[in-house]
């Protein structure tokens, strides 16, 4: 008896017919259809406990999955994300594993998948990521203390309708953030960022180089682009660097810092400056000894940093120019005064003690402040005035 159908199901629905007739044996049926008795008896077994929903095709899906994530797992996943639902599935997975390191954790495309089914996380669109080359003149990190950033965060309104400015600063090899200070905008200046630097050094002591943008208070359109701020870090045996203008990306590690500081503690902002502080004191915590850091192999910040043995002076020791230069200060002005001329330098030196070297030409004179050559004056032109030379510094202008 051939198969009138070729579906599986209908094929089992007319060996059920024919059975159902009591025209032949079950042997004889199984043999008319080319099936065994054992499949038959099979088919016929489950017409009779199911009836004919007993005959449809059976998942082949196994009955038990040795690998599959517990309930209590994926919960536990599920509450890490709360506590942090600005981090992915490896970094939670870490967490949990250093508060857990007994438990058996899936791997983190099982933990993804078990946040998106519980709707705690979203499929974002990928954006196109720039190419670029970094500056050659840009120091690359080789331990801590080599290399700090220091920046203002983009601005946020709090609750109060104040403005806040973050202004943070962090070490590129550990990416361990030393400052996040919570400023207004009249705080900007000289004076108050140059106390929290110091505070910072203090504590940990001096890097070998800074690296900023070219706003205020860390560049001017001055003299090299110098401010007072930077002129104070070369005093302290500081090397500023400046990234190109336009190009956020020399400074990456900083930014990406930032982009997890405006997800995590800036979103929605607190009511006034003093909450929102308490906000970015938890958060440096969190990302200094808590947070796993996937360019550190998962390891946190804290866990590579550690501070310079450069420490900071009490107070900056006053040049020591040889016998053979004079000696002037730049006055508030941003002037010194050479034989009864007064001549402009830059509002970046006010205070600062320049050495003047006499070249054997006997009418150029190099101007220095230490070891740095700013610039000449030539003393036979009818007008005095500086000609700087190239930056003496890295980094951009």
């Amino acid at each position: 008896m051939p198969w009138k159908s070729s579906s599986p199901m209908e094929q089992r629905l007319e060996f059920i017919e024919a059975w159902l007739k009591k025209d032949l044996t079950v042997s004889r049926l199984c043999s008319e259809f080319g099936i065994s008795r054992k499949t038959g008896y099979k088919i016929i077994g489950r017409f009779k406990a199911e009836g004919m929903n007993g005959l449809a095709d059976l998942s082949r899906r196994p009955h038990s999955h040795p690998s599959t994530t517990s309930d209590e797992i994926a919960e536990l996943i599920c509450m890490m994300r709360a506590r942090h639902p600005t981090e992915g599935a490896e970094t939670l997975l870490e967490r949990i594993r250093r508060k857990h390191p007994d438990l058996a954790l899936p791997v983190a495309s099982t933990a993804h998948e078990i946040l998106r089914r519980s709707g705690l996380i979203s499929r974002r669109r990928r954006r196109r990521q720039a190419t670029y080359t970094p500056s050659d003149q840009l120091a690359v990190p080789e331990a801590a203390n080599h290399v700090l950033s220091v920046d203002f965060k983009g601005d946020f309104c709090l609750g109060n309708g104040e403005r806040c400015f973050p202004l943070t600063i962090t070490d590129n090899y550990s990416r361990y953030l030393l400052r996040c200070v919570g400023m207004a905008n009249k705080q900007k200046g000289y004076e108050e960022v140059k106390a929290v630097m110091e505070a910072a050094f203090i504590e940990y002591g001096l890097p070998a180089v800074i690296r900023s943008d070219n706003g205020p208070p860390f560049a001017s359109t001055g003299l090299y682009g110098w401010s007072r701020l930077c002129v104070w870090w070369m005093r302290l045996g500081i090397q500023p660097e400046r990234i190109e203008p336009g190009k956020p990306q020399q400074n990456g590690r900083h930014e990406r810092m930032h982009r997890t500081l405006k997800a995590t503690a800036c979103k929605p902002a607190a009511y006034n400056m003093r909450a929102q502080q308490d906000r970015f004191d938890s958060f440096q915590k969190d990302y200094n000894h808590a947070r796993p850091h996937h360019a550190l192999q998962m390891r946190t910040p804290g866990e590579l940093y550690v501070p310079s043995p450069r420490q900071m002076p009490l107070r900056i020791a006053p040049i020591d120019y040889p016998s053979h230069m004079l000696v002037r200060k730049v006055k508030d002005s941003g002037r010194i005064k050479l034989d009864g001329r007064e001549i402009r330098i830059a509002d970046a030196l006010l205070g600062e003690y320049l050495g003047l070297k006499l070249e054997d030409d006997d009418r150029t004179v190099t101007l220095y402040l230490g070891e740095i050559k700013i610039g000449t004056i030539d003393l036979f032109e009818s007008k005095w005035k500086l000609k700087p030379g190239n930056t003496p510094l890295g980094g951009g202008a």
